[in-house]
């Protein structure tokens, strides 16, 4: 039987404040799961952004994507830009999040998204551990409950001693790969690694994003995703929710109807690897 995940990387207040409480509607409307990694920290590097400002505009000419500005809009651009808040102060829409009973919720990176996309590669692995350790308590100083599942890491960034930390840990996956054309499960040191094959290429583009890149209406959308379906058993679709929780939500209802009217699973990607 095709099955089908919709994967959401939070990475900014908007996703947590404003997308997060959407697709939580649609996922209980709906009665279907989702699958969310949560950062906990701050989105925005300034030091960061700025030294890398000119490689940033190159990629995303090339992967036909959104700038920030576009998919934040002009005030919480500035927010992100000038007050940078935690995830972790959105206690409320974490809470309901962690107790949805569809939905399922991995940890995506540390104290800062930015600054693990561009230096996680020279963490020593106690700097590794330290920062996902900040992250688990965090998540269960709001949600007492919450257990750990899977890890994401920003910009699918995933240092050679991840992996082996994930599992001390008590992970039970990663979700670190990407590529329409991958196998969906491969394992590194031990710990299963869950991928993405419906996303815009090259560079590891979200979805929603991509199409909207490209000027794409909500029947071309529909359109990508059948064809995507056709070809793959099963397929995990990517995307951000301060995009696709905000202004792609007509075209995930439709999809959503499209894959119960077909009987196409909708599954949480812990649920692929049972």
């Amino acid at each position: 039987m095709k099955k089908v995940c919709f994967r959401f990387d939070i990475d900014t207040h908007k996703c947590i404040r404003d997308g997060v409480p959407n697709l939580l509607r649609l996922s209980e409307g709906y009665k279907v799961p989702f699958t969310f990694f949560l950062n906990m920290g701050r989105a925005v590097s300034i030091k960061d952004s700025l030294l890398s400002n000119k490689a940033a505009d190159d990629e995303i000419e090339h992967c036909k994507s959104l700038t920030a500005y576009e998919k934040l809009g002009t005030l919480d651009y500035l927010v992100a830009a000038i007050i940078n808040p935690r995830n972790a102060w959105y206690t409320k829409q974490i809470k309901n999040l962690v107790s949805n009973p569809y939905c399922e919720v991995g940890i995506h990176g540390g104290r800062n998204h930015a600054t693990w996309q561009f230096h996680a590669n020279e963490w020593p692995e106690d700097k590794l551990r330290g920062e996902i350790e900040w992250a688990i308590d965090r998540i269960r100083k709001i949600a007492q409950e919450y257990e750990l599942g899977g890890f994401a890491a920003p910009t699918f960034n995933h240092p050679e001693s991840l992996s082996r930390v994930l599992s001390e840990l008590g992970f039970k996956f990663s979700a670190d790969f990407h590529g329409v054309e991958q196998h969906i499960i491969s394992q590194k040191d031990g710990l299963t690694d869950v991928g993405i094959n419906l996303l815009g290429e090259p560079g590891g583009v979200a979805f929603w994003e991509s199409c909207l890149a490209k000027g794409m209406n909500l029947d071309q959308i529909s359109d990508e995703f059948k064809r995507a379906i056709d070809k793959n058993d099963i397929i995990v679709v990517y995307d951000h929710p301060y995009l696709a929780g905000c202004r792609c939500l007509d075209s995930i209802s439709r999809i959503i109807e499209y894959l119960q009217d077909e009987q196409i699973e909708l599954a949480t990607l812990s649920s692929i690897l049972n």
